[in-house]
């Protein structure tokens, strides 16, 4: 495991966030500390990155337009449309809205805004 601390000023600072979502992109994260040292017009947040670079790549090659699918180890995601053909296609739809369906349906509702189902915890 290795270490990357960062300070980001609390006004003016889309240099440094770019930057750092950068190198977030580019890495596996394993956690992320955040501490605001609040000093009036100077405040910073105090930022401390645990990571592996077991899967870690050039920061190039990071997507910034779509952060939550880019990374090496994200998986692209498969249009079964191109892969399947027509015949299979429907009855993989048919398939995946009766599977919606049915997850809706088991959704358990515990509290303000946060809905359970499965093994998925979502938030709107």
């Amino acid at each position: 495991m290795r270490f990357h601390f960062a300070t980001v000023p609390v006004h003016g600072s889309a240099e440094v966030e770019l930057e750092l979502n950068v190198f977030l992109g580019s890495h596996r994260v394993l956690r992320v500390e955040r501490h605001l040292v609040a000093d009036s017009a100077e405040s910073v947040w105090a930022i401390c990155v645990s990571y592996t670079d077991a899967t870690s790549h050039h920061a190039t090659s990071y997507d910034l337009t779509s952060p939550g699918r880019s990374g090496p180890w994200r998986k692209e995601r498969v249009d079964y449309k191109e892969i399947l053909g027509a015949s299979e296609f429907a009855t993989f739809a048919r398939l995946r809205e009766s599977r919606k369906v049915t997850g809706s349906g088991c959704a358990v509702e515990c509290s303000p805004g946060l809905r359970l189902s499965g093994s998925r915890t979502w938030w709107p």
